[in-house]
């Protein structure tokens, strides 16, 4: 998690790049026509110099900021960065004549680029308050060997008081800094939390829902109800089950149901199909919508082929009276989700009441498919034309057996 941490840091530092490197940009380019109005031709030289490499280099990482490797590193470079301007400030300050401006006030630009450090550009405490220890350093080390050779005793003892007000200045900004990455840090882990439990509950409702349907959910839409021209629909029936739940314990019970179902939902995963619902000891199955119709139908037969042998394995170890029927048609539905608390994705239509009647007038152990379903696959499967069957709802019509 600290390592996804830092990386997220580097990206939000990049990320107020963005933002804060033309803030410099503007930041500088009035300095430098201050200069311009404000100072002697003389002074303007060191100056003008320093504010233009510092315009440079500002221009050069606004645009590296977009860099993919800038971005993943950006701690780094901006940390170099900073040094270089504060490398640049140092030379121009060794370089003044001791009553040239720079050399007397350029020390504010120090404590600029400390507040920068601490405050701005989102570099972390520990590394922030190395840089800024660099920054005092570093006029210290000009100051001895530059400035107070040439210096007179009241510009010393200023020289001095800069040094100090410098270590203090950085202390308070320090604090800053700190809860700058404290309050970041929290807002990873509460983030981190938050993206975890959107995780979970997406899972949960990937687990009641469609995929599709989840995502329209998520999009705003209240209203979920779609029209599909080949749907293909499975129904299954545990032959046999309300006997034996006279008989055995409901822990029991709802253990060999579970263990079914639990076989048939892994299943239908295996072969990228929708359940639909459970109803009681029945089970309801339907291609994905939008997909190819003909291949989509395969995979619900050979679901079909795998949920009969599981029921006949169950039956051997149990040694439970058990068997199942399937009932398969194709055609076209109309699929949503309805209720409010407890939402539901269901499809209506005569090819679901179809579906249904091909499981209910079918024969234990055996698929019985629909006409429909047997044009649409009989050259893929082998069927036996059961003949004619007299279907509530629908009249006489002809089935198949797989």
């Amino acid at each position: 998690m600290e390592k996804q941490y830092i990386t997220a840091y580097n990206q939000l530092t990049a990320q107020y790049a963005v933002w804060y490197i033309p803030v410099g940009i503007v930041f500088v380019i009035s300095l430098m026509l201050f200069d311009l109005i404000s100072f002697p031709a003389d002074d303007q030289k060191n100056m003008i110099a320093i504010r233009f490499i510092s315009l440079v280099i500002l221009v050069i990482v606004y645009f590296l900021n977009f860099v993919g490797k800038f971005k993943a590193h950006s701690q780094f470079y901006i940390s170099l960065i900073l040094i270089s301007i504060d490398l640049g400030l140092k030379w121009i300050i060794a370089l003044s004549e001791p009553d040239a401006i720079s050399f007397n006030y350029y020390f504010i630009g120090v404590f600029l680029l400390i507040a920068v450090t601490y405050c701005m550009v989102r570099i972390r405490f520990v590394l922030a308050n190395i840089l800024a220890l660099f920054y005092i350093l570093s006029y210290a080390f000009v100051a001895v060997f530059y400035q107070f050779p040439v210096a007179s005793e009241e510009q010393i003892l200023v020289i001095k008081l800069i040094i100090f007000m410098l270590g203090a200045f950085s202390l308070l900004c320090t604090t800053t800094c700190y809860f700058l990455e404290y309050f970041s840090r929290r807002d990873f882990i509460y983030q981190k939390i938050i993206d975890e439990e959107r995780e979970a509950s997406e899972e949960l409702l990937l687990n009641i829902l469609p995929e599709h349907v989840v995502t329209r959910l998520k999009s705003g839409d209240t209203v979920i109800a779609d029209s599909h021209d080949s749907v293909t629909i499975l129904f299954a029936d545990l032959v046999g089950f309300t006997k034996i739940s006279r008989v055995l314990p409901a822990p029991e019970l709802v253990t060999i149901l579970n263990t079914i179902f639990t076989a048939f939902d892994e299943l239908s995963e295996k072969y990228d199909v929708e359940k639909i619902k459970t109803i009681g000891d029945s089970y309801m199955v339907s291609s994905k919508v939008g997909s190819d119709s003909r291949e989509s139908a395969e995979k619900i037969v050979h679901l079909a082929e795998d949920m009969i042998r599981v029921i006949s394995s169950l039956k051997e170890q149990a040694k439970l009276p058990l068997n199942i029927r399937i009932g398969i048609h194709t055609g076209p539905v109309v699929a949503g989700v309805i209720g409010k608390n407890k939402f539901a994705y269901d499809m209506w239509g005569d090819t679901v009441n179809t579906a249904s009647r091909m499981e209910s007038t079918g024969i234990n152990g055996r698929v019985q498919v629909s006409e429909t379903t047997f044009k649409m696959l009989k050259d893929k499967f082998h069927f036996i034309e059961r003949g004619k069957i007299d279907v509530k709802g629908l009249g006489v019509v002809r089935v198949y057996l797989l």
